[in-house]
C-alpha cells in the first residue's frame, strides 16, 4: 500500500518483545491517490523496524509491501517480511520566533 502520510502516531502493541516489554508500535495514516484514507499499524518487528529506520515524515510519499513469511538464518522458524519505501515530501520550515516542535 502506498500513498501520502497526512499523520504518524504509535499505539502499545498486546505482545511482548524480545526484551520482554510490550512496544510501542508507529501508526501512519496514509491518503492514497484516490482520496481514501489507510492506516499501516507496525505490530510485526520487521515492519516496526523498516518504518522506524526509514525516518518517514508528514508529507512523505511512503509505501509499504508485505512478501509474506520467509524462514529466519537458523532455519528453526519464520518471520513476517516487509519493505518500505520512502520518497521525501515538501519541507516546510517553522514560522519565525517560533520554537521547533522537537
Amino acid at each position: 500500500m502506498q500513498g501520502t502520510v497526512v499523520s504518524i502516531g504509535s499505539t502499545k502493541s498486546n505482545y511482548k518483545d524480545e526484551s520482554g516489554n510490550f512496544p510501542d508500535c508507529p501508526v501512519i495514516t496514509l491518503r492514497k491517490a484516490d482520496g481514501g484514507e489507510v492506516r499501516v499499524t507496525a505490530y510485526q518487528s520487521i515492519l516496526r523496524k523498516e518504518i522506524n529506520d526509514s525516518g518517514v515524515q508528514v508529507g512523505d510519499l511512503f509505501a509499504a509491501k508485505y512478501f509474506g513469511k520467509k524462514a529466519n538464518k537458523s532455519g528453526t522458524g519464520e518471520y513476517h517480511h516487509y519493505k518500505v519505501a520512502v520518497r521525501p515530501g515538501p519541507r516546510t520550515a517553522p514560522a519565525p520566533n517560533q520554537p521547533r516542535p522537537f
